[in-house]
Order: structure tokens, then sequence, then C-alpha cells
């Protein structure tokens, strides 16, 4: 089994959290790359499966200041609304998988964050979603893309 770690990043402008941890394992000889192990929930312009550059902070061990090589998967986080059952969030997700083979993690209550893999239809993907915001009303959902190049964070209030 792979040695796993934490690595951090730093959330600024973020509205809910100040940083997030992310599990990564070590790149086998290439110091201070790690391969991102779990979908981020909060961070932007980052990915499962990206290795990314982590150096030591006052801070934090190993904070991530980079991008080393980009996995090709794209980050989506849902969050259910009240009129969202267990078994309507259950289909919906069940759904995704099926048809695009998406890695899903399950976050607090109602969030979840969602792995786009390289092959799949990203565009038909958020279709789907929108589909169930707009007309079932049961959902909301939000690209994890970067807004700022070189950026994990949220754009700054203004």
């Amino acid at each position: 089994m792979t040695e796993m770690t934490k690595v951090h990043v730093s959330l600024l402008n973020h509205w809910m959290c100040a940083g997030e941890s992310l599990w990564a394992s070590p790149v086998e000889g290439e110091p201070e790359h790690f391969k991102l192990e779990n979908v981020p929930y909060f961070t932007y312009g980052l990915a499962l499966g990206d290795v990314v550059r982590a150096v030591e902070t006052a801070d934090h061990p190993r904070e991530v200041v980079s991008i080393v090589r980009p996995s090709g998967h794209r980050t989506l986080r849902i969050a259910f609304t009240d009129k969202a059952d267990e078994k309507s969030a259950k289909a919906v997700i069940e759904d995704l998988h099926a048809r695009f083979q998406v890695r899903v993690e399950r976050g607090r209550g109602p969030l979840w964050a969602v792995s786009i893999p390289p092959e799949a239809d990203y565009e038909e993907c958020c279709d789907v979603l929108r589909g169930h915001a707009v007309e079932d009303e049961i959902l909301d959902f939000e690209s994890g893309d970067a807004y700022e190049d070189g950026s994990f964070d949220a754009v700054p209030e203004e």
C-alpha cells in the first residue's frame, strides 16, 4: 500500500474555511512532489490525481505551492437542498457514477465532492446537474476550476 500523508492548501479568501488538508502520496524520486489521493472539497484549481509541489512553511510541513502535473480530472461540488431526501440524493450520485464513472466523496451534511475523469464528458455531467438544480431544485453545484491562474483560493470579496 502506498504511504500517504497530508498536504495543506491555504485559502485566505474562502467563505467557509481558511485552508484544506488533502491526502497525498509522495512521488518516488521527486522530493516535494505529491499525488493528490482525494477530491478537494474547498480548494479551487486542484483535482484528484494532480501531482503538486508542497514545501515546508512556518505554518505547515507540506504547503501546496504549485501543480507539477495535472491529472486531467475536474472537480464539481454538490450541495443537496432541503428538497432532496436521502433516496433522491443517492439516485443522483449513482446516476453520475454510472454515466460518467465519477469518484465521489461525501462531506458533512449535504456536501459532496465529485471527480470527473478526463475521459468523461464534463459539460454533459454539468448539464445533468443543471437539470436537477433548475427543474427538480434538489441541489446546487459549482465547479472546482481555478478562478485565477496559479491560485487555489476563492475570489476575494470586494
